[in-house]
């Protein structure tokens, strides 16, 4: 399919009726993906490196689903921006769920920082693009939360508060859904 046909289904899409919803549902879909698979890996962090490796596989390919969606209203130049900004921030998860459960404290905090400007550099970039144009600082907010909420689940995990690591993961799976259905409307709204 080229460049163009994409653009053409996209727009037909977009338009319909039950488009919005349509889009919300992929975009719904894509984030719990990544957030279960996130789960899923800290889970299996002190497991076998090869069961470890099928867990790092398939969150690395959320990246790709979460951009595919994109895919479908932003423009291909925004799209390999965004497919290397969300591996980038797969890759530092992982890094910092490794770093944490090693006790590698002044790697842990590095790795923080670069997560959260990673987190600033996706916001700046859907920032730029129609339909984000006018909804910057509520995109970077809801980044902001979900990253916030990952990290809150990650250090309760790797401390052994299981409980709280569970209610911790409800929290960013209903954030993740909150944020799709932004993210959904907004596009939907645009078109």
């Amino acid at each position: 399919m080229t460049e163009r046909s994409l653009a053409k289904d996209a727009e037909k899409n977009v338009r319909e009726p039950s488009a919005t919803a349509h889009l919300g549902e992929k975009m719904q879909a894509a984030w719990l993906d990544h957030v279960y698979w996130t789960h899923i890996l800290l889970l299996s962090s002190g497991m076998d490196v090869s069961e470890r490796h099928v867990a790092e596989e398939v969150l690395l390919r959320t990246a790709d689903e979460i951009a595919d969606v994109f895919a479908l209203f932003l423009p291909v130049t925004a799209i390999r921006q965004l497919r290397n900004l969300l591996t980038e921030h797969v890759e530092l998860g992982g890094e910092v769920i490794d770093a944490l459960r090693a006790g590698r404290r002044e790697n842990y905090d590095s790795l923080i920082r670069e997560w959260y400007a990673n987190l600033n550099k996706l916001a700046v970039l859907l920032g730029e693009q129609e339909p984000y144009t006018d909804s910057v600082r509520k995109i970077r907010n809801l980044l902001l939360q979900h990253l916030d909420l990952t990290r809150e689940e990650i250090e309760f995990q790797i401390r052994g508060e299981c409980q709280k690591g569970v209610e911790a993961f409800w929290r960013v799976r209903d954030q993740a859904l909150a944020m799709a259905e932004f993210l959904a409307e907004e596009a939907g709204a645009d078109r």
